[in-house]
């Protein structure tokens, strides 16, 4: 300990995903083990809940592309407003979920993960 903090290896690292560690940098006496595993595992959750939550949204956004591909081929053969319509919704959907995207791919790099 020559700057008065102790070595890296006295810190607890905890596997969250494969090849992705977790290291608890607090000093020791913030917390027992049991307050530590507990933390760790929560925020291991958070990350995967954010993580499964990302790629929902990819695939619902591909599924509203596609969809949209498929009622401008329609609309070409028969020109009903109700493709007018579903193209209309299916694009504000997507500036939502895009917009949502964005925010949980923030929150993912803020916990220190990046995609």
């Amino acid at each position: 300990i020559m700057d008065g903090k102790p070595p890296l290896s006295s810190f607890q690292e905890k596997e969250i995903s494969p090849g992705v560690f977790l290291t608890d940098f607090r000093s020791r006496s913030d917390s027992t083990p049991s307050q530590t595993a507990a933390i760790l595992t929560s925020e291991s959750n958070k990350i995967a809940a954010l993580e499964y939550d990302i790629k929902e949204l990819e695939n619902a956004i591909s599924h509203l592309l596609k969809s949209n591909i498929e009622l401008r081929s329609a609309l070409e053969e028969d020109p009903d407003p109700v493709y007018i319509e579903a193209i209309s919704e299916n694009e504000e959907a997507l500036k939502k979920k895009r917009l949502l995207l964005v925010s949980l791919r923030d929150q993912l790099e803020a916990s220190g993960l990046y995609l």
